[in-house]
């Protein structure tokens, strides 16, 4: 239901029947809506969406150990590969 409108219609960035965006931050894949002022992006490795500027700028996503990491703690990353077991040393 569009909190515009009123109308329902297909979970979608805007309301087709009036253009109303549901949110600043949509992911289609996730269908999650958010307004926090707080950066959001989906990890397509992950699967999910993620609070912060996306992979690459502030995130890393370890391919051994399948999880995101936050750029300033990727010197202290370690894994064992065992799909999201990890310690970061603090």
């Amino acid at each position: 239901v569009c909190g515009a409108c009123g109308r329902d219609g297909p979970v979608a960035a805007r309301c087709e029947a009036c253009g109303a965006r549901g949110a600043a931050y949509y992911c289609a894949h996730c269908r999650l809506f958010d307004d926090s002022l707080r950066p959001t992006f989906h990890c397509p490795y992950c699967d999910i969406c993620r609070r912060g500027h996306g992979l690459g700028v502030d995130f890393h996503h370890c391919m051994r150990c399948n999880m995101c990491v936050d750029i300033s703690q990727l010197d202290a990353h370690s894994c064992d590969g065992a799909g999201g077991i990890f310690a970061s040393g603090y």
